[in-house]
């Protein structure tokens, strides 16, 4: 970053992504080089650990608390810190029921971000999800926008996301970096990429029997690294 900053000065915004569990693992003496970003903009689509598993599907062990708390302590660190919150609805669980709706933006107000986008998928979801209409986007910017005020909402309707077209021997790195974020069903891993099902089938069978990944359930992950000790 400091390579990147030196070369091309203020010419370029810098913006980093991300949904903060893989910074989580660092202490914050190493997160430093965050401060070179002109922003970071953290996702947080739910309000609650139940909902927060859902539809985030992280890895088992990860606290919603603890991420909450975790993105408050980089306000001393980030200049602009700000929020990327992706609505949407499902049969089961969604994030903008009456009390998860009201969760989240007590937990949004809490974080004090200078930003916050709101948005929803307009791409094929799987278990039942579904984006919201413009209507009912605007009616929660108007409830948000009460409690946090206009000037620091914004509003992104995503274009329709095309599916990632993979050849052959790309498609275990592809599929090691997607499961290494964050476990994928195969439904999900289709969606995503413009592959045949039965490919996909063989490459997460061969990458089972390596001993890479792992199932639970309907989901794919990447395998944890344990050590054990033989003292």
């Amino acid at each position: 970053l400091h390579d990147i900053r030196k070369r091309l000065g203020d010419r370029v915004s810098i913006s980093l992504l991300t949904n903060g569990i893989g910074l989580m693992r660092k202490s914050l003496n190493k997160l430093h080089f965050l401060e070179e970003l002109d922003e970071v903009v953290f996702r947080l689509d739910a309000g609650s650990q139940k909902v927060f598993n859902a539809i985030n599907r992280p890895q088992v062990g990860v606290s919603y608390s603890s991420l909450v708390n975790f993105i408050k302590r980089l306000r001393d660190v980030v200049e602009e810190l700000c929020l990327e919150v992706t609505l949407l609805r499902s049969l089961g669980i969604s994030n903008t029921s009456s009390w998860e709706l009201r969760r989240l933006i007590e937990t949004v107000s809490s974080i004090a971000p200078s930003r916050v986008k709101l948005t929803t998928p307009i791409w094929r979801l799987p278990n039942g999800r579904k984006p919201l209409t413009r209507g009912e986007i605007m009616e929660i910017y108007r409830i948000m926008a009460d409690i946090l005020g206009w000037k620091r909402l914004d509003f992104d309707r995503p274009r329709s996301r095309g599916r990632i077209s993979l050849q052959t021997h790309d498609m275990r790195t592809a599929l090691l970096s997607i499961l290494a974020r964050r476990p994928s069903t195969e439904d999900e891993l289709l969606i995503m990429f413009d592959i045949n099902p039965e490919e996909l089938q063989n490459t997460l069978c061969d990458l089972m029997n390596e001993g890479l990944i792992v199932q639970e359930g309907e989901a794919y992950r990447l395998r944890r690294c344990e050590i054990e000790d033989s003292s």
